[in-house]
């Protein structure tokens, strides 16, 4: 079963924007006071180059006025625990899309280009997803969307999602934590255990 999360971006936003909404935005999730360094990688299957901060802040994501096929493909996570989340920029037009043109009807939502999350199926790599998808539909002025069990349809807007899913304060550490938020998920663990 897939757990994929994803982010829409109508707006576009650099990698780093991103990755800063992210950090503060899983912070948030877990009730933790710090979170590990992420490490992005790109060249995922070739010689996974490490993508540093001037690199993330001069690239683009999302937005409307750009179309093209789906990639380049990233990667981010922990290298020490190898929890990993694949990050893959979905655009589904075929053409720039005037923002005025749309109307605020969800089936014109397809259109929205979206960062794509999808994790490796531990417990940390899954609360990671969901946190990198929250921050990129942040900062895009998307919607949010997860492929976990249990999941409200009608809960998409990014703001709401951290109200209602945050945790407690905790002092555990981060593994620890990303357990206990994605213990609220049952339904999407893998086998008996994170």
């Amino acid at each position: 079963m897939s757990v994929d999360s994803s982010g829409g971006m109508p707006r576009a936003a650099t990698l780093a924007a991103i990755m800063d909404s992210a950090h503060t935005t899983i912070r948030t999730l877990l009730g933790v006071t710090t979170v590990p360094d992420l490490e992005m990688v790109t060249d995922v299957y070739t010689t996974r180059r490490v993508v540093r901060r001037p690199e993330q802040e001069s690239t683009l994501l999302g937005g409307l006025a750009r179309h093209g096929d789906d990639g380049p493909f990233w990667e981010v996570g922990l290298p020490d625990t190898n929890d990993w989340v694949r990050l893959i920029l979905h655009r589904y037009l075929d053409q720039p899309v005037d923002p005025a043109g749309l109307t605020d009807d969800e089936g014109d939502l397809w259109l929205h280009p979206c960062l794509g999350c999808d994790p490796m199926r531990t417990g940390v790599a899954m609360a990671l997803s969901v946190g990198l998808a929250l921050g990129a539909a942040l900062v895009g002025g998307g919607r949010f969307s997860t492929q976990l069990t249990v999941w409200r349809d009608d809960l998409a807007d990014p703001a709401q999602v951290i109200a209602e899913t945050s945790v407690s304060p905790t002092d555990q550490p981060f593994r620890d934590a990303c357990i206990r938020y994605m213990d609220q998920f049952p339904g999407s663990k893998p086998g008996l255990s994170w």
